[in-house]
């Protein structure tokens, strides 16, 4: 299989992608299926069922930010945090994004942030992040 014909379906899928985010708020919860790496070592047979590692995250939506040293875009996704303040969070290539579903808008005032910060409870939110299996 030839890459060649394939650019302009990836090209799409992207701008597609590109748009989804660009309709986000920093904050809003998540959920994206994406594509990540693998590394296989005891099958010389290259199918699918070792090559191809879906993900699934869930997370607060952190922005979209561009590698300083490239053109290259990555999607920040919060996946947990202590007093309100992010402590882990993913980093994705914008072309490993497979789907993008908002799960919940980002609806907290500064008042109620205000509120929480004077408590003195520490809040810990954690997601999960899922490998999710082909067919």
């Amino acid at each position: 299989m030839r890459a060649s014909g394939m650019g302009s379906e990836f090209q799409a899928k992207i701008a597609d992608t590109l748009r989804v985010l660009e309709g986000l708020r920093e904050g809003d919860l998540v959920r994206l299926i994406w594509h990540d790496a693998s590394h296989t070592s005891r099958d010389s047979s290259i199918a699918p069922r070792f090559y191809v590692t879906k993900k699934e995250a869930v997370g607060s939506f952190g922005g979209l930010k561009r590698d300083p040293s490239s053109p290259m875009l990555y999607v920040i996704l919060i996946t947990e945090k202590t007093d309100g303040q992010p402590t882990e969070y993913d980093s994705i290539p914008l072309g490993c994004i497979e789907d993008i579903s908002t799960m919940r808008a980002h609806k907290t005032t500064l008042k109620a942030e205000k509120k929480e910060r004077k408590s003195g409870e520490v809040v810990k939110t954690v997601f999960v992040v899922q490998k999710v299996a082909i067919a």
